[in-house]
């Protein structure tokens, strides 16, 4: 799902899909909500060519531990790392979601708030209720649409999303960053706070308390380091010369002073 609704376009290519990456490191769970943590993180990696990596930061919360309120929601972080010898120049990100909410074929509801610059969609049934699903992000849209979902891909594919701001259909949503240059090992990122529920009350509230909400005190202090890439040999030879390398990058909220890494061999001369 992550892979398939964001696209990012670098130097003077088109948008290319994050399905077309290379993946480093499967989505994985790095820190488990508990009795006193109510926190859950969610950390995984890509790659073009081994010289722009995507890391994908997935958080989110157990609201029901902090509120009876019906409240559901997710932040995203996606940072560009580019390794490559070069800067890469007109960076943009995109974003896509085509929904059918209840999947009844029926018409949805698409809208954009400018207070918040919030891109939502709403389902109504007398059967199932209401349910509205809305994001908004850390940095201002540099484009969006509120669209038919058959035409968000080929907008994005044509970096022209219209900036229309209410469709009732089969609803797309499309949002574009734009990050200018990125200088080698200097990463960008932009969060998405990602909200659901039966209203659109609920809906805000589940988005504005996705900001609200901070990782505890000892989960920000221990730090976060991720090894993005590893090239060690696992055999080598006496008397002979080996090269490897690591990429290590910290995605905490706290610096890292320092890493270190040893390697403690040892070898038989018949080996």
């Amino acid at each position: 799902l992550l892979m398939g609704m964001f696209s990012l376009r670098w130097n003077n290519n088109d948008p290319m899909n994050l399905m077309m990456f290379d993946v480093k490191r499967e989505l994985h769970q790095v820190h488990l909500a508990g009795q006193t943590d109510n926190y859950n993180r969610h950390l995984g990696v890509l790659s073009h060519e081994d010289e722009i990596y995507v890391i994908l930061l997935v958080e989110s919360y157990n609201l029901t531990q902090t509120t009876s309120e019906p409240l559901t929601g997710f932040k995203v972080t996606p940072f560009i790392l580019n390794i490559g010898p070069n800067p890469i120049t007109n960076v943009s990100l995109f974003l896509s979601y085509s929904l059918d909410i209840y999947l009844d074929d029926r018409d949805d509801h698409g809208k954009y708030a400018l207070n918040n610059q919030q891109l939502f969609a709403y389902s109504q049934s007398a059967d199932l209720g209401d349910f509205y699903f809305g994001l908004n992000s850390s940095r201002p849209l540099d484009a969006f649409e509120v669209g038919n979902s058959s035409e968000i891909s080929s907008h994005i594919s044509n970096d022209n999303l219209t900036g229309s701001t209410t469709f009732d259909g089969s609803v797309g949503l499309g949002m574009k960053w734009h990050f200018g240059t990125v200088q080698p090992n200097s990463p960008v990122n932009v969060t998405l706070a990602l909200g659901f529920g039966e209203n659109r009350a609920y809906l805000d509230r589940s988005i504005r308390t996705m900001w609200e909400l901070e990782p505890s005190n000892q989960m920000a202090s221990q730090g976060d380091l991720i090894v993005i890439e590893a090239d060690l040999p696992r055999t080598a030879r006496v008397d002979q010369n080996y090269k490897s390398k690591a990429i290590i990058m910290n995605v905490g909220v706290e610096p890292s002073s320092a890493v270190t890494a040893l390697i403690d061999g040892r070898g038989e001369e018949n080996q």
